[in-house]
C-alpha cells in the first residue's frame, strides 16, 4: 500500500492579497502480487481539487486542465477541464521477458 499527498499554490502578484489558487490532493494505491512471480494487480484512487484564493476565479487555464500524466495515462493532455479531478484505475501487469513487462489498465468512463 502507498499514499501520496501533494499541494501547490499559485499567487497573482498583480492582484494581491486575495488572488491565485491552491491545488491539493492525494492518491491511495494498493498492490497485490498474484503469483510471487511479478504478476501484479493494483488499484489507485486519486483526487485533485483546485480552489481559488479570494473572489477571483482560478487564474490560469493550465491549472484547470486534466489528462495525461501518471494518473490518466493514455489520455492526451488538455482534453479535460474543470476545477477538480477524481480518478480510479485498476491495473494488471505481468512479466514478459527480462525487463519487458505488459500492462492492462481500466478506468471508469
Amino acid at each position: 500500500m502507498r499514499v501520496e499527498l501533494s499541494g501547490e499554490q499559485s499567487v497573482d502578484l498583480a492582484n494581491l492579497p486575495a488572488s491565485g489558487c491552491v491545488r491539493y490532493g492525494g492518491t491511495v494505491l494498493g498492490f497485490v502480487d498474484l503469483s510471487d512471480g511479478g504478476r501484479m494487480l493494483s488499484l489507485a484512487l486519486s483526487a485533485t481539487p483546485v480552489d481559488p484564493v479570494g473572489d477571483r476565479p482560478v487564474p490560469s487555464p493550465s491549472w484547470r486542465r486534466r489528462g495525461a500524466g501518471r494518473s490518466m495515462p493514455g489520455l492526451r493532455s488538455g482534453r479535460l477541464y474543470g476545477r477538480s479531478a477524481v480518478v480510479a484505475m485498476l491495473r494488471y501487469s505481468w512479466p514478459i521477458w527480462l525487463s519487458l513487462k505488459g500492462s492492462l489498465q481500466a478506468r471508469p468512463r
